[in-house]
């Protein structure tokens, strides 16, 4: 997937991680990496900030509750 600066981490969460979340707590194995140039908003996506959460602590909150 290519993700435009326009989309929100909600969106993201849902079409990118949520399906392999569905995945791994079936016991399939899942992977998901991000890929760019410096500054293209990789650990933005991924982390977030404390108000708008990103992929991990999405995917964590769903693993773990």
């Amino acid at each position: 997937h290519i993700l435009t600066d326009n989309i929100s981490q909600s969106a993201a969460f849902k079409e990118l991680a949520l399906p392999l979340l569905d995945d791994l707590i079936q016991g399939k194995s899942s992977v998901l990496f991000t890929y760019g140039i410096t500054g293209s908003g990789k650990t933005y996506t991924m982390m977030g900030p404390l108000n708008n959460p990103g992929l991990i602590p999405r995917s964590f909150d769903v693993i773990f509750n």
